[in-house]
């Protein structure tokens, strides 16, 4: 999967990520979203909080500055560019070390 922003998914992630962080920073500011906003909003009813995969980096962290260094795995993956040796997290950049070789069956990545 490409994660740069020549797919249009990745680029629509960022809008959405970039009204996230809006609204919840007026949150922070005692701004909740009144009878007019919430009007159209969808209902979910019976509902339980759940979880759901999604795409991260796995391999030997170096330097970050709230674990040890060594093997570790990261927050969602919303950008890599690996020719510039760049990525970004929900949480932080990465510099992009050596790619662990992706094992194969006849050709085929298998992860």
């Amino acid at each position: 999967m490409d994660f740069t922003f020549r797919n249009p998914r990745i680029l629509s992630t960022a809008h959405r990520i970039h009204a996230l962080s809006a609204d919840l920073l007026k949150i922070e500011d005692g701004q909740l979203p009144g009878p007019r906003q919430m009007r159209d909003a969808p209902v979910i009813s019976n509902w339980v909080l759940s979880h759901r995969p999604e795409p991260i980096l796995i391999g030997d962290v170096f330097g970050h500055p709230g674990i040890p260094d060594g093997p570790a795995f990261t927050s969602g993956l919303y950008y890599a560019d690996p020719e510039r040796g760049i990525a970004r997290t929900l949480s932080r950049w990465y510099r992009l070390g050596p790619q662990r070789p992706v094992p194969s069956v006849d050709g085929e990545e298998v992860i």
